[in-house]
């Protein structure tokens, strides 16, 4: 597979060309959001143990281009970006003697995701079908700390590339000047890409893999349609990825001795935003 900062470029510019289509269109709406989050990470051993959980709020801003308030039957799309950082709390361990680490985790993301589908139309109600994918990136840094009878302990820096396929269901209805939509799904990341930064051995490359997740979007507009508006929505999202690839540890070139691996990982984010459609 093409390298995955190839794809990341290919999703930003694919974001850029699509707006002067999407607002073009008659029943299409750029928008701007702007939110908080609530992240949880776990890790997990073979025996189902716990080795370590991250958790904490996270920012994040995006953009979307939809048409997903049409008043009739037919093609429906939505296409999206979304930035998101921010530090959540490292529970954990140390890797050979299981000594509890405290630390924190800082995250920096982005997110890329097409939908299409079809509405079914009746009245002001609309059922869609949907279809999709999308490419989430982020960069996840855990910082050094300082364990009592153990003395500095390091942490790491990992990039990850998590490429995932959609199938969905949507609900619209408008309802005066309200518009409701419900949007929710199966997701599962069918290429995933980690990238390991190593202080005292070589940098490592895993590709853990992909198990079937949810996603739900629900998104309130009110004001008139034909004017711009303010908006809110509340989502979840998450990611389920089994233990990845096995590696042999490696300090210039040289085995230490150690096997490299991703244990089994879940991620749940809950989320809230404030957006802005214009007209």
């Amino acid at each position: 597979m093409a390298n995955p900062n190839y794809w990341l470029h290919v999703g930003v510019w694919s974001l850029l060309g699509f707006l002067p289509q999407a607002y073009a269109e008659q029943s299409s709406t750029f928008s701007m959001h702007g939110g908080v989050e609530q992240f949880r990470w776990r890790e997990i051993d073979t025996d189902k143990r716990q080795l370590l959980e991250e958790s904490g709020q996270r920012y994040s801003v995006a953009v979307n281009f939809d048409n997903l308030r049409r008043l009739n039957s037919g093609v429906v799309y939505s296409f999206g970006g979304k930035l998101y950082l921010g530090s959540v709390d490292y529970n954990g361990e140390t890797q050979l003697t299981s000594i509890p680490v405290q630390s924190t985790t800082s995250y920096f993301g982005l997110q890329f995701d097409a939908l299409g589908g079809y509405r079914f139309e009746r009245r002001l109600h609309g059922l869609d079908l949907l279809a999709g994918a999308g490419l989430d990136f982020w960069l996840r840094s855990i910082k050094d700390s300082y364990v009592q009878g153990l003395g500095q302990v390091y942490g790491g820096d990992e990039n990850y590339y998590a490429f995932n396929a959609k199938l969905g269901l949507g609900y619209f209805h408008e309802m005066g000047k309200a518009r409701h939509y419900l949007q929710a799904g199966l997701k599962y990341p069918f290429y995933v890409y980690e990238y390991g930064y190593q202080v005292a051995a070589d940098n490592v490359t895993l590709n853990p893999k992909g198990r079937v997740s949810f996603f739900a979007r629900y998104q309130w507009e009110f004001g008139n349609a034909a004017h711009s508006r303010w908006g809110a929505s509340l989502y979840y999202d998450s990611y389920r990825f089994s233990q990845s690839n096995t590696v042999i540890d490696t300090a210039n070139g040289v085995p230490t001795g150690y096997i490299v691996w991703q244990p089994e990982s879940h991620q749940d984010v809950y989320g809230v935003q404030l957006g802005y459609y214009f007209r």
